[in-house]
């Protein structure tokens, strides 16, 4: 089952604006998202500028989130 998880966001890329709307929507601060992923909230600043490529680490704990937390009305 990690395999198939692992597969998944195998390759998956996200850009700096796909970052800022994901965070957006999901109703989370750049400072709390670096808090979870344990990184300093000044590289995630630099992944939402565009000047650092948003690691798959990160694109793939979004996707769990998505899927974990329900959509705001």
């Amino acid at each position: 089952m990690q395999q198939q998880v692992i597969n998944q966001t195998e390759g998956r890329e996200m850009t700096a604006a796909e970052l800022r709307s994901t965070l957006n929507r999901l109703r989370l601060r750049q400072s709390a998202f670096a808090l979870e992923l344990g990184v300093h909230r000044v590289t995630v600043a630099r992944w939402i500028s565009g000047e650092l490529a948003v690691p798959r680490y990160a694109v793939a704990w979004l996707e769990l989130a998505g899927r974990l937390i329900p959509p705001q009305a």
